[in-house]
């Protein structure tokens, strides 16, 4: 069976997938140039806290070995204090240097994404458009020879084309949920049109058979009518 009314469509998706190609090269680009640099100044990062940690230690260590009367001669505590918090402060100074240089990295990295993003963003516009169109194929096709009888009278093309939209979109929500996204929709219209377009005429149509096994499982339809 022939897809009708899709060049729209096609052309949607066409934009789709290039710009998500964009997308995902831009992304991979960025990632590329920024992890190492994130994951070498995190390491950096994590080093120096063990280092003042351990400085910290040390001075616990000089505290209680005063308390205890272990160190007594005064000289020898202000040198071990002040060696001490030299060493800690030290750590301290290359900790702000790392954080200074680690936030000024994810400054660059967040503005150069958000670049990235507004592809995203378009994605986004191009399924909601591509949505409208869906319904519009969907209804092009399945109701295309109805569609023929009237196409010299415009308002009653017009309305009966709309009532068709109304119909697929309907038969859309009870396939796939009516909570789903536009990029769920076409995804559903991509397998629909695969399923309409491969098989052959004496096989079953795709959403036929799934309405007449609803009908079923709600006894709205004889089972032996599929013989009639």
């Amino acid at each position: 069976m022939k897809i009708y009314g899709n060049q729209e469509l096609l052309k949607l998706r066409n934009d789709i997938d290039a710009l998500s190609k964009k997308f995902t090269s831009d992304l991979e680009m960025i990632n590329n140039e920024f992890s190492p640099t994130f994951n070498s100044l995190k390491k950096r990062r994590s080093n120096i806290i063990y280092y003042i940690v351990m400085t910290l230690f040390l001075m616990l260590f000089i505290t209680i070995a005063v308390v205890l009367k272990v160190l007594i001669a005064l000289y020898l505590i202000l040198i071990l204090y002040g060696i001490n918090l030299l060493l800690t402060g030290v750590g301290v100074f290359f900790l702000r240097k790392v954080n200074k240089a680690y936030l000024a990295t994810k400054k660059e990295w967040d503005h150069q994404y958000e670049g990235v993003l507004t592809y995203q963003t378009r994605i986004n516009q191009l399924y909601t458009l591509a949505e409208e169109e869906v319904y519009k194929t969907m209804a092009l096709t399945l109701a295309h020879d109805e569609l023929e009888t009237v196409k010299d009278n415009k308002t009653k093309y017009n309305k009966l084309y709309e009532n068709k939209i109304a119909e697929v979109k309907a038969l859309v929500k009870k396939e796939i949920g009516s909570n789903q996204t536009s990029e769920a929709v076409v995804s559903y219209y991509v397998q629909w049109g695969d399923n309409l377009t491969n098989q052959n005429k004496s096989d079953y149509d795709y959403l036929e058979a799934r309405r007449r096994k609803a009908q079923i499982r709600s006894g709205s339809i004889d089972i032996d009518s599929k013989w009639e």
